[in-house]
């Protein structure tokens, strides 16, 4: 038997055939403390998430965007100044949702790449390789082997916590842990990276199309 609770924040509840309803409903009430908290983290998802209609304001970093949006015979985003036009075969949330995201997903590359060079050129930390995901619980991770891996969510933050997420996952080329050697060294990186790591906190249930 699974249990999960989905973007919808709803239920769903796998079991064999050869199970009883008895016995889903005594699975679900045993796993009642967890589905509790991932019901409520959920919620918070779908209250953050916006409309996603014309002339709605979509965060970029530390800048606002106007969303522009064109039916058209074939999907395409792009930028025109202050505004993001969105060009979709149809308007319907899912669909819109799916390309603004392949266009954020773009905008995180190019910013983390030039962020981590930076960075690694500064403090002698070179990264073999960058990607962007959409993890449901990790804004970042690095492997032993220098690959990072960032959650393109963070674009929809202030550029100082993204810093210091990369930063975060930078620092872990030298030290694969979280001693006192790693925070010293995200430290010297990011000197303020308490107050980045408390608002990025505080922040995270909004960071949601």
């Amino acid at each position: 038997m699974t249990l999960r609770v989905n973007d919808n924040a709803e239920v769903v509840v796998r079991i064999p055939l050869r199970c009883s309803v008895r016995e889903a409903l005594d699975f679900v009430e045993r796993s009642a403390p967890w589905l509790l908290t991932q019901l409520k983290s959920a919620q918070c998802r779908l209250s953050a998430r916006r409309s996603l209609t014309d002339g709605d304001s979509l965060p970029l970093l530390d800048e606002r965007l106007c969303l522009r949006l064109h039916m058209a015979s074939r999907n395409t985003t792009k930028r025109a100044g202050d505004e993001l036009h969105v060009h979709s075969t149809s308007h319907e949330r899912s669909e819109l949702a799916t390309l603004l995201e392949g266009w954020y997903r773009r905008q995180a590359k190019a910013y983390m790449d030039k962020r981590l060079a930076e960075f690694g050129e500064q403090f002698g930390l070179q990264v073999k390789s960058l990607s962007i995901r959409n993890q449901k619980t990790l804004w970042g991770s690095c492997t032993a082997r220098g690959a990072i891996t960032m959650n393109w969510r963070l674009m929809l933050a202030p550029a100082a916590i993204v810093d210091y997420v990369l930063a975060h996952e930078l620092c872990h080329l030298r030290h694969l842990n979280h001693s006192a050697q790693f925070w010293g060294l995200v430290e010297q990186i990011i000197p303020d990276y308490r107050s980045r790591r408390a608002l990025l906190r505080q922040m995270q249930a909004t960071l949601e199309l």
